[in-house]
């Protein structure tokens, strides 16, 4: 008897818990839909009923429903976009800053006593709900390795919206020639070079979506790995069997071999400016007087039977 008079002494019932409201999502953008969930609802009720404001009025009643019956009753305060499900929860649909304020849910119990919480909703006119998927554009399309500047822009640009940017899959690294503006919008590349060509993802947020850029990939030029020496150009056949085939330029008059030596890797690019088809009769001189060509595209083979056309 004394164990028992302990144990009568020591416990306690367990308390019920009370009844919540939660609002899914907590901040809600006009024009989407909302839940107000009812949490640690009483067992087998008997009615729900669920009222705008902060007080039971009937002249303010949403919905109610009653379990025994299953039959949902529309009330005064009903706009056409509620629904009030079996288990408490109230779904209001396209909502507006005037449905900004304070709902209230009504329990009735199984003992005809009732219980009644009230949750808040918050509708922010300036939320989107799905946010635009933002596009990277540039102020340079080609630039120059060691020399040019580039600025990328992540748009397009919405309030309360916050930025972060990735290259090449991670995070932007610590570097001197990488610059975010303060709204993190714009992404400067001082002197670009290859390594940062990308591709770059841009990534808008707000309080209820995401949505990222499709990958963006600078096309950075660049003239050779190494700037001092020569840069040595090989003619090769790909052909079976095998055709006779001579190299278009050489650096003398009348003199074909099998490769080209450019001294200079500036040339190079020059060679590529100023030749393109070089049988046109638009094309009469190089900017290099020694360099003679075939009718064929800058530094491709032609047929040794060919017809050379020098360059006067």
């Amino acid at each position: 008897s004394s164990l028992l008079v302990s144990l009568l002494t020591f416990w306690t019932p367990p308390t019920t818990a009370q009844l919540t409201i939660e609002t899914m999502p907590p901040l809600a953008a006009e024009g989407s839909d909302i839940l107000l969930l009812a949490h640690n609802l009483t067992e087998n009720p008997l009615a729900y009923a669920w009222y705008r404001g902060e007080r039971v009025d009937n002249s303010q009643l949403i919905a109610s429903y009653r379990v025994d019956t299953n039959a949902t009753t529309k009330g005064p305060a009903h706009s056409g976009r509620e629904t009030l499900y079996p288990n408490g929860t109230l779904l209001i649909q396209s909502v507006t800053q005037k449905d900004t304020g304070s709902y209230t849910l009504l329990v009735t119990k199984d003992d005809l006593q009732t219980e009644r919480q009230t949750g808040h909703l918050h509708v922010l006119l300036w939320l989107r709900a799905v946010l635009p998927t933002p596009v990277i554009t540039s102020n340079n399309s080609k630039p120059w390795e060691h020399k040019d500047t580039v600025v990328l822009t992540c748009g397009p640009e919405t309030q309360n919206t916050s930025y972060m940017w990735w290259i090449s899959n991670q995070s932007l690294p610590k570097s001197t020639r990488l610059k975010l503006s303060e709204d993190k919008r714009t992404l400067t590349v001082f002197n670009v070079t290859r390594k940062e060509k990308g591709p770059y993802v841009c990534e808008t947020r707000n309080l209820v979506s995401i949505s990222r850029s499709d990958p963006f990939t600078l096309d950075v030029l660049y003239s050779s790995d190494h700037p001092e020496g020569n840069l040595n150009l090989s003619c090769h056949t790909a052909s079976n069997p095998a055709t006779q085939r001579s190299p278009l330029v050489s650096v003398r008059p009348q003199e074909y071999t099998q490769a080209l030596s450019i001294p200079n890797h500036n040339m190079y690019s020059q060679i590529l400016h100023s030749l393109t088809v070089l049988d046109s009769p638009t094309v009469r001189r190089s900017r290099f007087p020694g360099l003679r060509a075939q009718s064929c595209l800058v530094l491709e083979c032609c047929p040794s039977n060919q017809a050379r056309v020098p360059l006067v």
